[in-house]
């Protein structure tokens, strides 16, 4: 989990934080709430009698220690992960409206706790430090795919390519790796920004359809998708402690690149980009057939247990390649 490590959640719930802490508390509740809605394997979904009813008890009570008369007055990194797995649970829940308010909510408390300015944290110590650099980059990958997936403009400031390189150097060079799992999740964060790191007002503003209502419209450049398009021709190379199961993982990053490509496509074609014969291979027609084709045989890697892992979100995602007919 790109949030936090797993001995953070353990030691915490050991110590029985959540019964006096409501801002970890609340974070509980919401974790448990999603592991009931979307469970890792299918199997799962069995043994747990009255699982919606549970889950949906468990979200009411996330709510209500969250929403406290004072939220957004000094908020924790606990309160933005609460708003996050809300974000999760609404999702999951096929509520977009809930979802995307949560999500907004994240964002805006992030803003509040000026995430984006390490500069301003302080006196605090590496593990703290690299606990705020990596919710930040997180929330920045979730809003920026779902800028793209949903009817949603992101919250917090999209920051350039430089400076999320800046931020991911800083996590990478922290002493505070720790745990396997945990430099398995940040090397999973890494390789899932490099997806998505191009994604800014102005491309989002064309994938939306803005930039056609404007009194002057300014439109992504035939250049820009195509120089995209071309560097998603290379795969991320994955490394990784041994003996750790990364399947799940990889699969997220793999697909995720597939989706990308292809909305970039789509991008092109309405924009007017392509063309039957098109100079660039990646302008033709054809050229969507060989994406979605390229995105089966990546799922065709990997046994189904590491693809279902993700839910709703991915079949979200593997839907638009299917979609797509060139025809």
């Amino acid at each position: 989990m790109p949030f936090f490590t797993r001995s953070f959640l353990l030691q915490n719930i050991a110590s029985q934080r959540h019964v006096h802490d409501r801002s970890f508390g609340s974070l509980v509740q919401a974790i448990c709430s999603l592991v009931l809605l979307q469970p890792v394997q299918s199997q799962e979904k069995r043994p747990w009698p009255n699982r919606e009813a549970r889950a949906d008890a468990h979200l009411a009570l996330a709510v209500n220690l969250h929403s406290q008369a004072d939220l957004g007055q000094s908020p924790t990194l606990e309160a933005i992960m609460t708003s996050v797995f809300l974000f999760a649970c609404q999702f999951c829940k096929g509520n977009f409206d809930a979802a995307r308010f949560r999500l907004r909510e994240a964002a805006a408390l992030a803003e509040v706790m000026n995430l984006d300015k390490p500069e301003s944290y302080g006196q605090i110590g590496d593990t703290e430090k690299q606990r705020r650099l990596r919710t930040l980059i997180s929330l920045t990958i979730i809003e920026r795919i779902y800028s793209v997936q949903r009817d949603y403009i992101p919250g917090t400031k999209l920051l350039s390519r430089n400076k999320l390189q800046e931020l991911q150097n800083a996590i990478a060079s922290s002493d505070d790796r720790g745990e396997s799992e945990n430099i398995i999740a940040m090397e999973g964060i890494s390789s899932m920004l490099e997806q998505v790191d191009f994604i800014d007002p102005d491309i989002i503003k064309c994938w939306k359809g803005f930039c056609w209502g404007e009194e002057s419209p300014t439109h992504v450049t035939r250049s820009t998708i195509l120089t995209l398009l071309r560097r998603y021709r290379i795969p991320p190379q994955f490394s990784g402690p041994s003996g750790i199961d990364t399947h799940a993982q990889h699969a997220d990053i793999l697909v995720t690149r597939h989706w990308m490509r292809i909305k970039l496509w789509s991008l092109a074609s309405s924009h007017g980009y392509v063309e039957g014969l098109s100079d660039d291979e990646e302008f033709r027609n054809e050229y969507a057939l060989t994406i979605a084709s390229e995105a089966l045989d990546t799922c065709l890697q990997f046994e189904m247990t590491s693809l279902e892992v993700h839910g709703v979100g991915l079949v979200c995602i593997l839907k638009i390649p299917a979609d797509k007919d060139p025809n």
